[in-house]
């Protein structure tokens, strides 16, 4: 009889110590399916404060006439977008459009002469088309189609063709004044007329400052000073 109690007090013995090496009263055991990691909360990103998006700013001050001219003037220049009225870009000119990429993308950069086309002497480069569409819209809420009925576009290549053999370029409107809408986070430009013999001020170009930090072309008035 007493070995059969010393037995069932050894076994009772073993029970509770392994009850014990698996967390004593079960306080500290885990869920099943759960890891130290997700228990504790470790290895999770802390959850801070959320970060606000930025408000769209200007580069300078409106009376920094100098610097919005080269931030915001300059690649409308070549698209003569200054040139007439409008309030839908579709209404200019698409050869506009390409020029503009030309002048910034293509005519000031070293492009090799293996990536030349030559007609006689003449060279020509065919730019990807949908790179300069992408280029132009990121300033234009233009469209496609128009972009496309450009003279120098190949719908069977879906590219667009530039002379390499030189350009000139005369227009060049400077900036008057400027006024900021805070409300609107637009920028109104108002600019001469582009030549020497009229430095009048002769248009008011507004510009809409983006989210991200561009900014978007939305009309243009000219105007007898």
């Amino acid at each position: 009889m007493s070995g059969r109690i010393t037995a069932f007090v050894l076994a009772l013995c073993l029970l509770v110590g392994a009850a014990g090496c698996s967390g004593g009263d079960g306080a500290d055991a885990l869920p099943q399916g759960q890891s130290w990691e997700e228990q504790s909360g470790s290895g999770s990103e802390p959850s801070g404060p959320s970060q606000e998006a930025v408000p769209p700013a200007l580069v300078c001050d409106v009376s920094d006439l100098k610097t919005l001219g080269e931030r915001y003037l300059t690649p409308i220049l070549f698209s003569q977008g200054t040139a007439k009225s409008w309030t839908d870009a579709n209404a200019l000119d698409a050869e506009g459009f390409v020029t503009m990429y030309g002048y910034a993308q293509v005519w000031n950069a070293d492009i090799p002469e293996r990536e030349l086309i030559f007609e006689g002497e003449v060279p020509y480069y065919d730019a990807d088309g949908i790179t300069l569409e992408q280029y132009v819209q990121s300033y234009f809420d233009v469209s496609t189609d128009h972009l496309r009925s450009s003279k120098k576009y190949d719908p069977q290549k879906q590219t667009y063709r530039f002379n390499m053999s030189g350009v000139g370029f005369a227009y060049d409107p400077q900036v008057k004044r400027a006024e900021y809408d805070e409300a609107k986070k637009e920028l109104i430009l108002y600019i001469d007329g582009g030549f020497e013999e009229n430095r009048d001020e002769a248009a008011a170009l507004t510009i809409r400052l983006e989210q991200d930090g561009g900014f978007r072309y939305v009309s243009s008035r000219r105007y007898d000073p």
